[in-house]
């Protein structure tokens, strides 16, 4: 009984041991790990601190070149504006100097005008100066283009007589001809008519064809009312030229609109658009009470109705019984027995 006392003594000091041995070893695994763990979290920290670090550096720098281009920014449009003023100061100018051109091209051309003709009745041999010494020679110039001219009505006038009766005669003509067509006319319409075939056009080409006309009446009609708002006045050109007139005039606008002042344009815009806003309530109202009011006319017309009467006992749904799973003892005894077996196979058996 001694012996046997001391080796289960001995065994329970054994297993003690061992047991004291592993938690040993877990705590010093546990220690490393903290360890390195506290080092990794070390490491991070400092990889923060300098990322912190730089990201100040980073936001200090593009804070300074955003302060940088804002001040240039700045001084870019204060210099743009200016310049706009002086370009349209020159603008000005440049326009005024052009009318005053034009004014005086206008004035060029008609004394250029007068000097040509001065120069043409000059005879050959002879200057400006020599032959024009005094305003008679100017006024006998224009008599003698004035007996000219009166020589020419008179011949005028002769072969005008002379055409008259030449239409006369070529009317008289004309007639005979008309009679003579009229007769061959009555005689060929005399001769028997052979009977033409008549080819019918299909269902379906005929329903296209009536799609494709009313389509291109309904667009032209678009065009035409289109082009009367834009400018007030009907036309009796093509749609297509009036299509092309409209798309010319929006591209002249839209060049124009860009020397209007954003002020005022935005302004107008507004009192567009403030005016399309309240049509818009006005013709949602509209539909509102339409939907209203077809509403108010089903209700009266229902009301109207007979109420229908129901014969007979309601039908009810049929009900199912209510199901109770009942839980399977043995099969729940059998999944802890399995689990127990997996934690003994990865963590070893527990020691008693």
């Amino acid at each position: 009984m001694r012996m046997t006392e001391f080796v289960q003594e001995k065994r329970e000091v054994f297993l003690i041991q061992l047991i004291i041995d592993r938690k040993n070893k877990e705590i010093a695994r546990l220690n490393n790990q903290a360890k390195s763990e506290e080092n990794d979290l070390q490491d991070r920290e400092m990889k923060i601190a300098e990322t912190s670090n730089e990201y100040k550096m980073t936001s200090a720098q593009i804070e300074a070149a955003l302060a940088r281009a804002r001040k240039s920014s700045e001084a870019a449009t204060k210099k743009r504006v200016e310049l706009q003023k002086e370009l349209k100061c020159e603008s000005q100018t440049v326009a005024l100097i052009q009318s005053e051109i034009l004014k005086n091209q206008d004035t060029l051309e008609a004394y250029r005008q007068y000097d040509e003709f001065l120069h043409s009745i000059i005879p050959n041999g002879k200057d400006f100066d020599s032959h024009f010494q005094s305003p008679e020679t100017l006024l006998k110039y224009f008599d003698d283009i004035e007996q000219e001219n009166l020589f020419l009505l008179d011949q005028f006038q002769n072969r005008t007589e002379e055409i008259e009766k030449d239409m006369t005669k070529y009317d008289k003509d004309m007639n005979q001809y008309d009679a003579t067509y009229s007769v061959l006319k009555e005689r060929v319409d005399s001769l028997p008519v052979v009977p033409e075939e008549q080819t019918e056009l299909m269902e379906g080409n005929v329903h296209e064809s009536e799609f494709i006309d009313n389509e291109l009446q309904r667009l032209s009609n678009l065009i035409y009312s289109t082009f009367v708002k834009c400018f007030g006045t009907g036309s009796s050109l093509s749609a297509i030229t009036m299509l092309e007139i409209l798309e010319q005039g929006m591209e002249d606008l839209y060049d124009r609109i860009q020397y209007v002042k954003p002020s005022f344009r935005n302004e107008k815009m507004s009192i567009i658009d403030k005016q399309r806003h309240l049509q818009e309530l006005r013709d949602e109202a509209e539909r509102k009470e339409a939907q209203q009011q077809e509403k108010m006319l089903k209700a009266i017309e229902r009301a109207k109705k007979p109420i229908p009467k129901k014969n007979g006992k309601p039908i009810r749904g049929r009900m199912l019984p209510n199901m109770f799973i009942k839980k399977d003892e043995e099969a729940e005894r059998q999944r802890m027995l399995e689990r127990k077996r997996i934690e003994d196979l990865l963590y070893g058996p527990d020691l008693e």
